[in-house]
């Protein structure tokens, strides 16, 4: 993408004694010119919703930038936790999985608490308290009791 050059400088024409032949403005002149800027023009994105190809570079913001700058893969790589060893902080969020998913998902305190919920309950009584027992047989196949007031 190369910038517009002037072939003809006019002003110069200016300059030019009356009669000179040279102090003409050709029509071949200006054409000239007009092709120039427009073959440069073309090539020049819109500023309004522009068009980018090649490898597109911007400045990165700042961090904590918030308005309509154009966000650099640095910018944005700065915004997330990484993909390995992520150190997560706040309250982040992710969807609950389906009851009985034991894929490698993130396990959510409500999926925890769907399965708990799933676990097949015992009404017990007696002189002194009443609740439900849970029992089951966790991932190692050891039997787990969890009681619950």
């Amino acid at each position: 993408m190369g910038n517009y050059t002037k072939n003809t400088n006019f002003t110069d024409k200016d300059a030019l004694t009356p009669g000179n032949i040279n102090k003409k403005v050709k029509g071949s002149e200006l054409d000239a010119e007009f092709d120039e800027i427009a073959s440069k023009f073309t090539e020049k994105a819109d500023l309004a919703a522009p068009t980018f190809t090649g490898n597109a570079r911007a400045e990165t913001q700042p961090s904590g930038t918030a308005d309509k700058t154009i966000a650099t893969t640095a910018f944005v790589a700065a915004g997330f936790a990484p993909l390995v060893d992520a150190a997560l902080t706040g309250t982040p969020t992710a969807p609950t999985a389906a009851t009985a998913d034991d894929s490698t998902t993130i396990a959510t305190t409500a999926y925890v608490k769907q399965e708990i919920d799933a676990i097949p309950a015992v009404a017990y009584a007696s002189e002194s308290t009443a609740g439900t027992v849970r029992i089951y047989v966790d991932g190692s196949n050891n039997l787990q009791i969890y009681t619950q007031d």
